[in-house]
């Protein structure tokens, strides 16, 4: 049984979403776009937030709860034709100077085990880090490497709501091999 939805599509608990692409963003980061089993509307969110997972990952007896920004814009989950939330998630090695450390748990999930068509269980997006769109000052979005994800949201989203808002966007990375979105920016 599908959750119950307010009118903005909001939903309680998890929802079962259906992974429908998958791109390869960067050599550590890829996309993937996911639309709602259900056929119902997506809920709609503010260019920063989150969504909440509950992944039932292969050895683990209990489901592993984890948390990743929505690196599509607002208007993304809206289109009348290819309405999904799209999240960029980095494959999180073990560190090379610790490699007793062990990997990433989810993002190696998502990476090795999630491929078109998977279900994954979703909660509503949320979140207070997100892009105030009352205020008329300007914006300074500054990131690092996949800390990028919620700065894209809120880009795209300026520049499709065509404000004349002045707009800075700094963003380091490691090297061209990390630089998710890079042909995207430019």
């Amino acid at each position: 049984m599908a959750p119950s939805q307010d009118q903005s599509g909001h939903w309680q608990g998890m929802r079962t979403f259906v992974v429908d692409g998958k791109d390869k963003e960067s050599e550590t980061v890829t996309s993937f776009f996911l639309v709602p089993e259900d056929g119902q509307l997506l809920a709609t969110f503010k260019p920063g937030q989150f969504l909440s997972f509950q992944l039932d990952i292969p050895g683990h007896d209990k489901p592993v709860l984890r948390t990743y920004t929505i690196s599509s814009c607002p208007s993304a989950a809206h289109l009348e034709e290819g309405a999904h939330y799209r999240l960029s998630i980095k494959r999180e090695p073990s560190p090379k100077d610790n490699p007793e450390v062990p990997p990433g748990l989810s993002s190696n999930f998502f990476h090795d085990h999630v491929e078109v068509g998977s279900t994954l269980q979703v909660g509503a997006p949320t979140g207070d880090f997100y892009l105030h769109e009352d205020r008329i000052g300007p914006v300074v979005l500054l990131s690092g490497g996949v800390g990028l994800t919620p700065m894209i949201s809120m880009l795209d989203h300026l520049v499709g709501q065509h404000r004349r808002r002045p707009t800075w966007f700094i963003h380091g990375v490691q090297d061209g091999n990390e630089h998710a979105f890079g042909q995207h920016l430019r």
